[in-house]
């Protein structure tokens, strides 16, 4: 229970680094360099709609997977979900850590690299839990 908890907790984050990235490095600048006075107003509404659909993402994953979870459940858990659960953990620290280097700027080390090594660890992590849940729902179906 707590693994898949901790697998829609990282998809959902995830999901919302990629629209923040999205948004700050793409979008703004694009609206910036044609109306600057709309700015403020794009950022807002860009913020609810990134929300909406992180939300109708994550309850669309959500549904698919359950039915590999339960299927996986009676199965023991092996390596390949170990090293997903701690990356998954490692990336929940990332971003930990971008949020402190953000409200306290002089610290140490207080660089873009939290808020850009986050979603590849995210990814990763991700990518290897739904590999072991398939592989898990694959065995105890056969």
């Amino acid at each position: 229970m707590l693994a898949r908890i901790n697998l829609l907790f990282a998809f959902s984050m995830l999901t919302l680094l990629v629209f923040y990235f999205a948004g700050r490095f793409v979008l703004v600048k694009i609206v910036a360099a044609v109306t600057p006075s709309l700015v403020p107003y794009f950022i807002a509404g860009y913020t609810l709609v990134a929300l909406m659909l992180t939300v109708l993402i994550v309850a669309k994953t959500t549904i698919r997977l359950e039915a590999m979870s339960s299927a996986a459940r009676a199965r023991r858990p092996n390596a390949r979900y170990f090293v997903a659960q701690v990356l998954l953990c490692l990336a929940h620290l990332c971003v930990l850590y971008g949020i402190y280097a953000m409200f306290f700027p002089g610290s140490d080390g207080a660089t873009q690299s939290p808020w850009l090594l986050a979603p590849l660890v995210y990814a990763t992590g991700i990518y290897l839990a739904v590999i072991d849940m398939r592989k898990r729902a694959s065995q105890a179906t056969a």
